[in-house]
């Protein structure tokens, strides 16, 4: 899972792109959605943009026995069942 993280915070960046200058200046996009179930699992629809223009969306699932799952939910500033967030980019 990990690195499908990776590659979806490298697609980001790659949108936020630019130089430095204008990344500072630039607000932080949503990469996607993520909502936590009933049973604390977090179900993340997420969009990534490459070369080209190319788009791909995945939709991952993290259970709380998952050992991503706490870095994830503190990425997402906590989430509680039944809640969406906006997911931003992870840092490089």
């Amino acid at each position: 899972m990990e690195m499908i993280l990776r590659w979806f915070a490298w697609c980001a960046s790659w949108v936020l792109g630019g130089r430095k200058g204008e990344q500072e200046n630039r607000p932080i996009r949503s990469i996607g959605l993520a909502s936590m179930r009933p049973d604390g699992s977090i179900v993340m629809w997420l969009r990534g943009e490459g070369p080209r223009g190319v788009k791909r969306d995945s939709s991952i699932e993290c259970r709380p026995s998952d050992p991503d799952y706490d870095e994830l939910l503190q990425h997402l500033g906590g989430l509680r069942q039944g809640e969406t967030k906006s997911v931003l980019p992870w840092p490089d």
